[in-house]
């Protein structure tokens, strides 16, 4: 990895070096080619003069104020992609909260079972569910409703975002 990073350094000093000066490109007669930014002797018929490589390659400097309305602009955006995540995952666990409870909620508590009188007598300790029950079990599907759809929301927004 060093040695790359060598050679690379070597390149770009090479290069920047170059861009001061001319260079000249050679075919010799085997066919292969030389650049060399010393002018060739005699300057073969074969030799021809380079155009000197552009000093900003197509970059073109901003200004400091333009380079703050850009740093603005991304620290705004990644702001609000955090607030984002945020979201997305409190409605999460929001969501997953919700559905535990309503798991958890099937079971009747004290209170929500009525007794049943038979007529015959013979019936026995029986119950059923009451309104209160029925109440808390619409109360609890609503609940994980609610944030199934806080969840699928803020993760579309998440996604928007990206």
């Amino acid at each position: 990895m060093r040695s790359m990073l060598a050679v690379l350094l070597c390149f770009l000093t090479a290069l920047a070096m170059a861009q001061e000066k001319k260079i000249y490109k050679i075919v010799l007669p085997d066919g292969r080619v030389s650049y060399t930014d010393i002018p060739p002797a005699g300057k073969p018929a074969n030799a021809r003069e380079l155009p000197p490589v552009p000093r900003t390659a197509g970059i073109q400097p901003i200004s400091p104020q333009e380079a703050e309305a850009v740093n603005a602009r991304h620290k705004a955006r990644h702001e609000e992609l955090e607030r984002r995540n945020e979201e997305a995952l409190k409605a999460g666990k929001a969501q997953a909260e919700a559905e535990k409870a309503q798991a958890e909620g099937v079971e009747p508590r004290a209170g929500e079972r009525t007794g049943i009188a038979s007529k015959s007598g013979r019936g026995g300790n029986r119950t059923r569910l009451n309104d209160s029950y029925s109440e808390r079990q619409r109360q609890l599907e609503e609940n994980a409703e609610n944030a199934r759809q806080q969840a699928e929301s803020a993760g579309e927004a998440q996604r928007k975002m990206q």
